[in-house]
């Protein structure tokens, strides 16, 4: 495989709702641009791992001293963004008092939403990092560990709009809400702030405009592909 078909491959993939929300703009050429800085400078860091801690503390399998010792071992940017995140959602499940059911660990459903330029049909990866019990109902918990606070008004009701449409009109799940727990850095300093949100907050997109977006989406994404592939032609 060459090196632009592993591009495409990459960049076809289409990644969890929140960082697919982040992708998408109410333009396509914004969209577009998006995507085509995604080939050119492709993400270095995960934070799985530092959520994965947070989903052991939130299950109670782990204390959060040896989590915080743990994430102390990561070499770089993931070490120190991973202790600030790991303090900031110690500190929200101890204030929130969560409980966290572990009956739905993995739990994912794919949302469709279009076809690729082959053909290959395109889902996003709705997974919550864990679900809760709040008021006798499930509620799905997705966690955002980026430093600032990236998405706008308008993708922030795109992933209330799917999350809502997917998740919640699961039969565990109707008549709940999800939330959205972010760890922004506080300004001129280091730690982290919890902000947290139920997706009810915001309006959901009607049918028509979140076709327009899946299209906006899918155009930005074909127009990419086929940039690539014309840069491969000798």
């Amino acid at each position: 495989m060459s090196e632009i078909e592993k591009k495409i491959k990459k960049i076809k993939k289409i990644p969890g709702v929140i960082n697919w929300a982040r992708q998408n703009y109410k333009r396509t050429d914004d969209t577009q641009k998006k995507l085509q800085n995604l080939v050119s400078n492709p993400i270095g860091i995960s934070l799985q791992p530092i959520y994965g801690l947070c989903k052991k503390l939130a299950y109670r399998d782990m204390a959060f001293e040896e989590a915080y010792e743990k994430v102390s071992g990561y070499r770089g940017s993931l070490g120190s963004s991973g202790t600030s995140i790991l303090r900031a959602f110690h500190d929200y499940i101890e204030q929130s008092q969560i409980e966290a059911v572990k009956e739905f660990d993995g739990f994912s459903m794919p949302y469709p939403i279009a076809r690729d330029v082959d053909g290959e049909p395109l889902a996003i990866p709705v997974k919550p990092h864990f679900v809760t019990i709040r008021e006798g109902k499930l509620r799905p918990t997705f966690i955002i560990g980026w430093a600032d606070r990236p998405l706008n008004a308008y993708q922030i009701r795109l992933l209330s709009t799917i999350i809502s449409n997917s998740l919640l009109t699961q039969q565990d799940f109707i008549g709940s809400d999800a939330d959205i727990v972010a760890f922004p850095k506080m300004k001129w300093s280091s730690a982290r702030e919890c902000n947290q949100w139920p997706v009810s907050r915001f309006a959901n997109l009607s049918n028509e405009e979140l076709a327009d977006q899946f299209e906006r989406y899918s155009r930005a994404l074909r127009n990419v592909i086929a940039t690539l592939r014309e840069s491969e032609i000798p």
